[in-house]
């Protein structure tokens, strides 16, 4: 089964908007059975609330680097946790195109009685924020305005999926290199043919996969000149020869 990790954020304001996010991807789940796919909705609720030697939203952030796509709500105010994952989401997106970031602002009445300074300050500052980055959050008036303009991303999403076939799970990719070969120098190609960043340094830290044993097949792959490094940002990368695009 072909499984999408939707990843829910939002402040506690919105645990109505959760719900029906939460049974909104249900329904869509009944349909996308008879598709062999399957959307996994993420969310802060399902962790367990145990004492741990990392904060736990240390393990939420964790998550999110693990998602192909970030749902974010909010309405009055952004908080500090929230804005944490977002900034987490979008330091992976620019990593890996991983995951797609959807913003959702609520746009309702509020009783001017319930503004809180601190609160409003933060939502602008967010908004601020996404404007620098040139993201803009979509404004949704009601839970149905919400499920009809996500279910038309999804759709598109959905579609664009379904012809993927790249690698992007770096970590099962190297856990299958058992040595210097042509089929594990196949493994490499593919992740740079796909939206994984070509660094090293990268590849390491996610999958914590042998540095040494990588070293070698990269270099060997340099010889057959299959690849070849670059500079970007003075970060080196790899990328294909243009003989072999």
């Amino acid at each position: 089964m072909d499984i999408l990790r939707v990843f829910l954020a939002s402040s506690s304001e919105l645990a109505h908007d959760r719900r029906e996010v939460e049974l909104f991807i249900g329904r869509e789940n009944k349909a996308l059975a008879k598709k062999n796919m399957f959307l996994e909705l993420v969310i802060w609720e399902d962790f367990i609330n145990a004492m741990a030697r990392t904060r736990l939203q240390d393990k939420y952030n964790e998550a999110i680097k693990s998602c192909d796509i970030f749902l974010l709500l909010f309405f009055s105010k952004v908080g500090k946790y929230t804005k944490e994952e977002f900034e987490t989401a979008f330091g992976h997106f620019k990593l890996t195109n991983k995951p797609l970031i959807f913003t959702y602002f609520k746009n309702a009445s509020l009783k001017i009685g319930a503004l809180q300074k601190n609160d409003t300050l933060s939502l602008w500052a967010f908004q601020d924020r996404l404007s620098e980055l040139g993201h803009f959050q979509t404004y949704y008036e009601s839970i149905g305005d919400l499920k009809y303009q996500f279910k038309c991303q999804l759709e598109i999403i959905l579609d664009d999926h379904k012809g993927d076939k790249t690698i992007v799970d770096v970590s099962q990719a190297l856990e299958s290199l058992n040595g210097i070969n042509e089929q594990n120098e196949k493994v490499l190609l593919e992740l740079m043919d796909s939206k994984m960043p070509r660094t090293k340094e990268f590849l390491m830290e996610e999958s914590g996969f042998n540095k040494r044993k990588i070293n070698r097949i990269v270099n060997r792959l340099i010889r057959k000149n299959q690849i070849q490094r670059t500079q970007d940002s003075n970060e080196t990368l790899w990328i294909k020869s243009e003989q072999n695009n």
